[in-house]
């Protein structure tokens, strides 16, 4: 077992962590290129997610990003129990005590800052369709129009670099137990 902890470990701080941090920063960049949909609020929306996981990939908050992404990156890294955080048009709890780094991500302050921005990234949840109060199904459609700006953020070269990190992750973990990134286009 410590072997295969010890690979992950190294996998994860060498190729895995930078390929993350490469996939963020240019997806951000292409989202600053869309200003007539700038002020969108799924625009908004997408533009704390990615925000939030390249502050705790950077590992210091920016002090000129929005107060919404203060606010959770500080949460991330206090990672102290549950909050609110409000996103993609509804209000969804969030326990931040997941993104408190353990095991080997606690051994380097690089797999540390890649332990919150993955948990980060991978709970947080974008509720396409969401039970009303009688338990109907209603579509979100600020949640769907999120999704599809974020896949229009996403090039050849990243969707590769994403599927080589989704693959060794998998390899380690198992498969997915909900809806991946990439499968937004099926």
């Amino acid at each position: 077992h410590s072997s295969y902890d010890a690979m992950l470990a190294d996998l994860e701080e060498a190729a895995l962590a930078p390929a993350l941090r490469s996939i963020v920063d240019e997806m951000r960049r292409s989202l600053g290129t869309m200003p007539k949909a700038a002020a969108r609020p799924e625009t908004v929306d997408v533009d704390v997610l990615l925000a939030v996981a390249s502050q705790l990939l950077e590992g210091k908050p920016d002090e000129a990003s929005s107060e919404a992404t203060r606010e959770i990156v500080k949460a991330a890294e206090a990672a102290a129990g549950p909050g609110v955080v409000t996103l993609f048009g509804t209000t969804m709890k969030v326990d931040f005590s997941m993104m408190k780094p353990r095991g080997h991500y606690t051994s380097s302050a690089a797999l540390q800052r890649y332990f919150r921005a993955m948990t980060w990234l991978g709970r947080t949840e974008i509720r396409v369709a969401e039970p009303d109060a009688s338990g109907a199904m209603k579509l979100n459609r600020r949640a769907l129009a999120a999704s599809v700006v974020l896949r229009s953020l996403v090039s050849p070269s990243a969707e590769r670099t994403w599927r080589a990190i989704d693959e060794a992750v998998g390899s380690f973990v198992g498969p997915h137990d909900s809806m991946s990134f990439l499968a937004i286009d099926q």
